[in-house]
């Protein structure tokens, strides 16, 4: 997958990069969870996911398929290396000014990215986290240059995964677990823990993790972030001495979950929900 997710700020267009991770319309829950049903997708629902994705394209008349033999380099998609991904792409000779060609384009679906260059060639790409149920991710490559004085070359690919599936142990009980703590982690003050055992405060946070998507690791492997100011992790304390060990903590857009010291799939976390409800319930502090 391109280098842009190296660049990844959760929700922020990094225009040095020339990336985003955009939000997923089902995960805006802030600190009102839900609990949504589990959906596993296919390949077939991916590769119509992808396919709808280039039909989207917003081209002027005249456009062209480009038949070339060779492609320049920023034109060459770069597919996530892993499993479970589908794939599709256009590449195109289209009437117009670079800039302006790009403008169209990224202005409309399936990018509906504004446009924040001066200049071209241009390369960006834009995450989307679980853009619908059954689908994990997806990721939809855009890149222009200039072809002649009144035409420019593009290039647009979408991709999307349906993998993994979340594991059966990532789904909590709010019945299993006797408290929570959780561990507030300041950048200039260090670290405080407070333990709850309201049933009404294990089942919000089980209700927001439960609903989650998983993100996948081809995904988010590479991404980094600016070091927050304030973190916050959770562990679920089982009522019994049989019962599982759950830990949670959220960082760059996803949810890092362990159960009984095993690690599990991320979960997506784009808006910072964990976080905004750990900090509701632990106070000021």
């Amino acid at each position: 997958m391109r280098a842009f997710l190296a660049c990844v700020a959760a929700a922020v267009l990094l225009t040095g990069c020339g990336a985003a991770l955009a939000q997923p319309e089902a995960g805006r829950s802030g600190s009102q969870p839900r609990t949504t049903a589990v959906v596993t997708g296919s390949r077939a629902q991916a590769q119509a996911y992808v396919r709808h994705a280039m039909a989207e394209l917003s081209l002027p008349a005249g456009t062209e398929p480009a038949h070339l033999r060779v492609l320049p380099e920023m034109m060459r998609d770069q597919a996530p290396g892993t499993t479970g991904w589908a794939g599709a792409s256009r590449i195109l000779i289209v009437p117009g000014q670079p800039l302006a060609v790009l403008q169209r384009i990224s202005g409309h679906a399936p990018y509906s990215q504004p446009v924040t260059y001066s200049a071209t060639p241009v390369q960006s790409s834009t995450l989307l986290a679980a853009p619908e149920p059954g689908l994990d991710a997806a990721v939809l490559d855009l890149a222009v240059q200039a072809y002649s004085r009144t035409t420019t070359l593009v290039g647009a690919y979408a991709f999307a995964s349906w993998l993994p599936y979340r594991t059966a142990a990532e789904h909590l009980n709010p019945a299993l677990f006797s408290a929570v703590t959780i561990v507030k982690d300041q950048l200039l003050h260090g670290k405080q823990s407070r333990t709850f055992i309201s049933a009404a405060v294990i089942s919000r946070f089980a209700a927001f993790l439960n609903g989650r998507s998983p993100a996948p690791l081809s995904a988010v492997g590479g991404m980094s972030c600016p070091p927050p100011v304030v973190t916050y992790a959770v562990r679920f304390m089982p009522r019994d001495g049989d019962g599982p060990v759950v830990t949670t903590s959220a960082g760059c857009g996803t949810i890092a979950i362990g159960v009984n010291g095993e690690p599990q799939p991320s979960l997506w976390d784009t808006d910072g929900g964990l976080d905004a409800i750990a900090s509701a319930v632990f106070g000021p502090g």
